[in-house]
């Protein structure tokens, strides 16, 4: 359910489909035109838009912007939940591919002119790398 207001937008969303994190992404695309208030219900999640006045906000122009402010948040809220379905639908492939891929470890590439310069540089990025692969081994 969407209800426009002369200063803002109210919308209701079921906990059911979208995450808070959805949600968030969603508000992230209204940007600096409107400020994104969320209410969480037992079953939904009621969202309020207040419209920002000024050059970058929308408060002054017309309903047609508004609606598409709107959908733009929706757009975004539903895409965030749809792909964090997908990630968690292909967890299990995706494990096998990089575990395989981290077992076997990286080809080595040319040295870098600074470590060149500075042997403690190719010494640090050592450390670093070996127990970046050592912490990806434990997964």
């Amino acid at each position: 359910m969407i209800s426009f207001k002369r200063g803002g937008a109210t919308l209701l969303l079921p906990k059911s489909f979208y995450s808070r994190e959805s949600l968030a992404a969603g508000a992230l695309a209204a940007g600096d035109r409107a400020l994104v208030y969320l209410e969480e219900g037992s079953k939904a999640y009621k969202i309020e838009f207040k419209w920002t006045k000024g050059r970058a906000g929308i408060g002054g122009l017309s309903q047609r912007r508004r609606v598409q402010a709107v959908g733009e948040f929706l757009n975004e809220a539903l895409s965030h939940a749809y792909r964090q379905k997908v990630v968690a639908f292909n967890f299990k492939q995706t494990q096998e591919v990089f575990s395989r891929l981290l077992a076997r470890g990286f080809v080595a590439v040319a040295a870098d002119p600074l470590e060149e310069l500075e042997p403690q540089v190719r010494l640090d990025r050592e450390a670093e790398v070996g127990s970046l692969m050592e912490e990806a081994h434990k997964l």
